[in-house]
């Protein structure tokens, strides 16, 4: 990917390239930025399909660009949405990366606004 202007040492993975690479794999894929709301992101988990959001990762006192895997969700009584169900891409063991949950609430703080829809063709 560092190659071929994937990904940048200094902001991570370039989103258009992830959109390229994954309709060439035959999915249907769509980028939106400058979102404020969870509609397009819970609209999309509850038709089955993946998330790709960016977020902000701090780490050794700096704040860098991430991206996590959304891939569910959980509802409170009143039908809103409460809770995230993630992969961490960055996990070195599988198992601990796998189905994360963190808050709306959490989310929100750190999510950029900016999100990869994924879905089969």
């Amino acid at each position: 990917a560092k190659d071929k202007g994937g990904y940048d040492m200094s902001n991570g993975w370039v989103h258009d390239y992830i959109v390229t690479r994954l309709k060439n794999e035959g999915l249907e894929v769509s980028r939106k930025e400058g979102l404020t709301s969870m509609d397009d992101i819970s609209d999309s988990l509850k038709a089955g399909n993946p998330v790709i959001a960016s977020v902000e990762k701090r780490i050794l006192e700096q704040t860098r660009f991430h991206l996590i895997v959304l891939v569910g969700y959980e509802k409170d009584s009143d039908g809103k949405v409460t809770d995230f169900y993630y992969h961490e891409s960055e996990s070195t063991n599988k198992e601990r990366g796998m189905y994360r949950k963190c808050t709306t609430e959490i989310f929100m703080n750190y999510w950029r606004g900016k999100i990869i829809l994924v879905k089969k063709s």
